[in-house]
């Protein structure tokens, strides 16, 4: 079991303030602001999921748009949003997805623009085409392996996941990681040339490139203090085939995929090859 405290109360993040670059944002905005469709936002468990999800979510306009939301727990309440929560008693799978059912069906008859679910659970819930805009997270390590995850799920019935289906529907996956930024006040200027070899041979400039210190009162002797965000965005072409596309197909339209953007946050000087292997590095 996890433990995760939430304040239900809490602002909502700014997307602006995510960390995302801006043609991201600007792909991410026009995702959120599509009438139909179905948005991924894919990671391991405390990978910061929701809080992109719900932050992309609070970037439109609850007036224009309403938004109706299927959480275990909810975490952060929005008062422009109609929010439903499983009962916490609800643990065993089998009841949580019959509950998640049991509130879309009811949900869908007051027509909502845009419904969240806190997690897609089911092929049912994945290919079904209400004609509305869904946001859910989905664990998955990246866009691949997600991709590679919905071929293998099946319906209730036992049948397949239609991915020509989920094809038409699917506007994008996001994939994520946080990762520890080194301490403002103890890390040291990264000037080992193997590091400076590698952020070359990515394209990036190693200036500014840092690396977590001896640690200090700051950063309670770990070296680092606070996170940021490592992504990468998938917008399916219109030409690849779902049900055939290779992972390697995949991370080709995702610049360089999570890992390349670890190496951005080592080359902003945020973090540090150590970490970006610790969270990044394929095995």
């Amino acid at each position: 079991a996890v433990l995760r405290p939430f304040d239900l109360q809490a602002d909502v993040a700014d997307i602006d303030l995510l960390g995302f670059d801006d043609v991201t944002r600007e792909k991410l905005r026009t995702a959120i602001e599509a009438p139909y469709g179905l948005l991924l936002v894919v990671g391991p468990t405390s990978s910061g999921k929701n809080t992109s999800a719900i932050s992309l979510l609070y970037s439109t306009d609850p007036l224009a748009r309403s938004i109706q939301t299927v959480e275990h727990p909810v975490e952060v309440r929005v008062a422009s949003w109609q929010q439903h929560q499983i009962p916490a008693s609800r643990t065993d799978q089998e009841e949580i997805e019959e509950a998640v059912r049991a509130f879309t069906n009811s949900l869908l008859r007051s027509a909502p623009q845009i419904i969240y679910w806190g997690e897609v659970r089911d092929a049912d819930a994945m290919q079904a085409n209400t004609g509305h805009l869904t946001v859910t997270t989905y664990h998955a390590s990246d866009s691949s392996s997600a991709i590679l995850r919905m071929r293998s799920e099946r319906t209730r019935a036992g049948d397949k996941l239609d991915m020509s289906a989920t094809g038409d529907l699917l506007i994008g996956i996001l994939s994520q990681r946080l990762l520890r930024t080194v301490c403002p006040v103890c890390s040291t200027h990264e000037d080992r040339p193997e590091v400076h070899a590698i952020l070359t041979n990515a394209g990036l400039d190693p200036t500014n490139a840092r690396r977590a210190g001896a640690g200090c009162d700051r950063c309670g002797t770990t070296g680092y203090a606070g996170r940021v965000l490592a992504y990468e965005y998938f917008e399916p072409p219109k030409e690849m085939n779902l049900e055939t596309a290779t992972s390697s197909d995949i991370h080709a339209t995702t610049g360089g995929g999570l890992y390349q953007c670890g190496l951005r946050r080592i080359a902003e000087g945020r973090t540090d090859l150590s970490e970006v292997n610790r969270v990044l590095r394929h095995r």
